[in-house]
């Protein structure tokens, strides 16, 4: 079992640090205890290292953008086909890859979105035939105003075909091919959700409109990248900057709301919850409070995003790398790596 560090000042809630346990992988999480960690000050090369670990590591997380191709049988079961990154897309621009999707839509028949683990997929879910249309920035739905934008899409993510079996209505055998992708700011009828599924009747369709959309997604991917280049940059400053200092800063207030919020929906197993609180606490302060990174890597590996859970996990051996788990947090690193090769 993989033991999580008090990190941060010396605050702790009626004087004890609390611990919970997340679900998945039965590793804790920080609740709210929080001690001192006295970490050695780091050689000017060292410094270097681990900053260019940093910059190497997100920018392959962005490049490696790829699509997955999985069977999920009658009980769930989920077997991995292949994962792909399309050959590079011609130069004919986006006008070529948007003819092309809306030609797939001829065989798209119904759509679907996530909002949080307790739900499910729930939404417009419909046999009927729906239409679609692509346009230069968006997918317009005809039966309903929820359009979406591409840039809504988190586009340095897997795009995910399902080729799923299920039993019809009459006991029969049923199969269609969902392209799952993730989204950030998109909402369906006033919720805000986090993937949408778009159903085909057939796997030529499916992994076309999916290759298709990959290459559209393309100058949204490289903007992601720019912009993970700069965070990198001001983390890994930020970054020294924490570990020079005799006294570490506080938790404020408003980032202790956060975690004992964050720290609710973990007990509640609403990891996507989970998620977004742990990444305000950061928002508002990036060094405060370093458990926060290995919270959300965990929390990520929880959703099998383990590129993310990787991300975070060395943002946290970065910010702390004489922490007593750093060892261990190393090893959950090695263990990730190993699902996504």
């Amino acid at each position: 079992m993989l033991k999580i560090p008090h990190c941060g000042n010396t605050q702790t809630v009626s004087g004890q640090a609390e611990k919970t346990t997340a679900y998945a992988t039965q590793d804790k999480i920080i609740q709210m205890g929080l001690v001192t960690i006295k970490t050695k000050t780091m050689k000017t090369t060292k410094i270097f290292r681990f900053s260019l670990l940093l910059v190497t590591l997100l920018l392959t997380t962005a490049a490696n953008a790829q699509i997955e191709i999985v069977r999920i049988w009658y009980d769930g079961k989920i077997t991995l086909i292949k994962a792909y990154t399309p050959a590079t897309a011609p130069k004919q621009g986006n006008s070529l890859f948007i003819s092309k999707i809306n030609k797939d839509f001829k065989e798209f028949y119904s759509f679907d979105v996530f909002a949080n683990e307790k739900r499910g997929w729930h939404g417009r879910f419909s046999y009927t035939t729906l239409g679609a249309k692509a346009f230069e920035e968006k997918i317009e739905f005809t039966k309903f105003s929820d359009d979406l934008y591409y840039k809504d899409i988190i586009a340095d993510k897997k795009i995910q075909i399902r080729e799923e079996h299920f039993k019809k209505n009459n006991g029969k055998d049923g199969q269609h091919w969902g392209i799952i992708f993730p989204v950030s700011g998109y909402k369906y009828e006033g919720e805000e959700q986090l993937k949408i599924k778009f159903l085909f009747s057939s796997s030529e369709a499916a992994q076309d409109f999916a290759e298709n959309m990959y290459f559209i997604l393309q100058p949204y991917r490289e903007k992601q990248l720019a912009l993970t280049r700069a965070d990198s940059i001001q983390f890994s400053i930020a970054a020294a900057k924490y570990r020079e200092l005799a006294e570490k800063p506080a938790v404020t207030e408003e980032q202790r709301k956060y975690i004992v919020q964050a720290n609710m929906f973990n007990e509640e197993k609403n990891y996507a919850k989970t998620i977004e609180l742990y990444k305000k606490t950061i928002e508002i302060n990036p060094v405060a409070y370093p458990a926060a990174y290995y919270n959300l890597a965990l929390m990520y590996a929880q959703e099998n995003d383990f590129r993310q859970a990787i991300f975070y996990m060395k943002k946290y051996l970065i910010l702390v790398p004489d922490a007593p788990d750093a060892r261990a947090a190393q090893d959950k690193i090695y263990e990730w790596e190993a699902k996504i090769q």
